[in-house]
């Protein structure tokens, strides 16, 4: 299978890192960050935002718990850093009351759930007509002052097209990555059109005369999420080690959640950062969810191996999946994802060595929507 491209970090001049260094623990569950909340509904915007962003969950939070929580604060800067902060969690456990003791009764094995979730994985492609969907994305940084102003003026060196200074949105503290001068930023927010033809998803073309719209210079960035994110990991994954971790309650039913691992050597999960040409093909770990009714995968993630050298220190993705109806017919897409990597200062650590133990998280909050069936249009000339 030829090794496919998921996950891309654009990182102007980024120089070699290191491991991470710990990190501080100032973890809620989900019930102790919303008892929390209730206490903060009468503050200002900016005052709640800064306390939100100081924090971090132990454990998962969902969609349906981020409506809520934003649905309470009126303010951008607050719901924005619940965004984030929910988006951090993405790669945890779910909070023990979601997690079944047992496997429910009347449910498929293991082996046969797995073997259904990989016709899931194969079949989904072919099923898909051609369409385009909006894919709309929110972008975080966990970072110093001094890193925000350094990405500030390479944005502006090497990009013609945006000579105007990038907006960054400081929104408090940050208790990501627990180092005390690093703060937690929105850095922007665009949508673009994704088109899926035959197969396979192609660039959108902007329209003659109309300006393009593009992120920031140095920008997280993943491809794949339209199938191939799902036969890379399965086919990847050796079966001898995929097992079935736990069950889950799900809104229709019961989730098997399976965890893998893949070592470099099978790897076809895709890197390219900084200036470099050539992908790297780290090892990674993960978990999908399998609807116990369908076989349908309705989540992945995937965390790659933690790097000795080199300039990414972890990378973290996750993709939900659910039903959606293009032209009239149910079909199962993605619907959501965060990309999350972490990394040293690309900017202040040029020449430092050892490098300094600050470093540095990129979030992405992606969100597909308005799927529409793709026609070609055609004139007939007599």
């Amino acid at each position: 299978m030829p090794r496919t491209a998921l996950l891309v970090l654009l990182a102007v001049l980024a120089p070699r890192i290191f491991a991470a260094p710990p990190e501080a623990a100032r973890d809620l569950t989900v019930d102790q960050f919303e008892q929390l909340l209730a206490g903060l509904h009468h503050w200002s915007d900016a005052k709640a935002a800064r306390q939100i962003a100081g924090l971090r969950l132990a454990e998962r939070a969902n969609a349906d718990e981020l409506a809520k929580w934003q649905a309470e604060f009126p303010g951008d800067r607050a719901r924005e850093a619940l965004v984030a902060l929910v988006d951090a969690s993405a790669f945890l456990r779910p909070p023990a009351a979601e997690i079944l003791s047992a496997a429910p009764s009347g449910t498929r094995g293991d082996k046969e759930m797995l073997a259904l979730a990989t016709d899931f994985a194969k079949e989904m492609l072919p099923k898909l007509p051609n369409f385009y969907a909006l894919r709309s994305t929110t972008s975080f940084e966990v970072a110093a002052d001094e890193q925000l102003s350094s990405l500030h003026l390479t944005s502006g060196a090497l990009n013609a097209k945006q000579p105007k200074r990038t907006s960054f949105r400081v929104l408090g503290p940050a208790g990501l990555n627990g180092s005390a001068d690093q703060k937690l930023f929105w850095t922007g927010s665009f949508a673009e059109t994704v088109t899926y033809r035959d197969g396979a998803e192609v660039e959108q073309q902007p329209k003659e005369g109309a300006e393009r719209q593009v992120a920031p210079v140095e920008s997280l960035t993943t491809w794949g999420e339209f199938g191939p994110i799902l036969r890379v990991v399965l086919e990847d994954a050796p079966i001898e080690t995929t097992v079935l971790d736990r069950w889950e309650k799900g809104p229709h039913g019961p989730l098997a959640v399976f965890r893998y691992r893949v070592p470099g050597d099978r790897s076809h999960l895709g890197m390219l950062v900084g200036t470099e040409t050539q992908f790297a093909f780290p090892a990674y770990d993960g978990e999908f969810t399998v609807d116990a009714a369908t076989g349908a995968i309705l989540r992945i993630t995937i965390r790659t191996a933690e790097s000795e050298a080199g300039y990414v220190a972890r990378a973290f993705i996750t993709v939900e999946f659910g039903p959606t109806k293009i032209a009239g017919v149910d079909y199962i897409c993605p619907t959501h994802g965060v990309a999350m990597v972490k990394y040293f200062d690309p900017y202040s650590n040029i020449d430092t060595q050892p490098p300094p133990l600050a470093y540095r998280t990129s979030i992405n909050d992606i969100a597909f929507s308005n799927y529409h069936v793709f026609r070609t249009k055609a004139r007939i000339i007599q």
